[in-house]
């Protein structure tokens, strides 16, 4: 049979169990955010130039 103090660090020890596991949950949920840096376009690339004539300069 357990003691008062037993069932007490027991229920602790779940609730930080349980703390930790949602912890985890927001980390990988909020982990994924947009990074522009992948998707940042800096305009015509040289096979557009190439089809449309213009030089880079202008």
């Amino acid at each position: 049979m357990q003691t008062e103090t037993e069932a007490r660090v027991a229920s602790v020890q779940t609730l930080f169990r349980r703390a930790v596991a949602l912890a985890q949950a927001w980390r990988k949920m909020l982990g994924s955010h947009y990074r522009p840096e992948k998707h940042y376009m800096r305009g015509p690339g040289p096979k557009w130039r190439e089809k449309y004539g213009t030089s880079r300069g202008s």
